[in-house]
This record gives C-alpha cells, structure tokens and sequence, in this order.
C-alpha cells in the first residue's frame, strides 16, 4: 500500500483497503435484503412489556398485551382507524 503524501492525499492503495473494509460490513445488509422477509427485531414478549411499562409508569394507566396493536406507522395506524369508524351499515 501507498504513502500518504505531504498534502494529505491518501494513495489508491488504502482506498481500496478502506472500500472493502466497507463493503465487507454491508455484507450482513445484503443477506437480509436477499432473504426478502423484514420485521422487527426486538422479541415481541420484550416489546410489548416495555410499552405496558411505559404507559404505566407514566400515564398510571394499566393496559393489557390485548390491548396494543401493532401498525406500521402512524398515518396508516390512522387511516384504518378511520376507516373502522366509517364502515358502510
């Protein structure tokens, strides 16, 4: 591998080094990229218990595991909210 000139400049040769230093650590992303199945990583047990804590400890208010459902994000969490709310009959 190269020297680093007077200017600071690294040479072609750490470039490389430091490339597959990178992309040996997207590795991991491109397997699970490949298996094609994404969810969450935390335990479910584990996450549901740390909003039950968190509800509890904060806003005195008990819930159950029954009670939390899981959505992907706010806005759809809404639209079906309004969607159950507006069902024809």
């Amino acid at each position: 591998m190269g020297r680093a000139k007077e200017d600071g400049v690294l040479s072609c040769g750490w470039l490389i080094w430091i490339l597959r230093l990178h992309l040996a650590s997207l590795k991991p992303l491109k397997q699970r990229l490949d298996h094609g199945v994404f969810r969450l990583h935390l335990r479910a047990r584990q996450l549901y218990e740390a909003i039950i804590h968190w509800f509890s400890r904060r806003h005195q208010w008990q819930i159950q595991r029954e009670d939390i459902l899981y959505t992907p994000g706010v806005v759809p969490a809404i639209s079906l909210r309004i969607e159950g709310y507006n069902h024809a009959g």
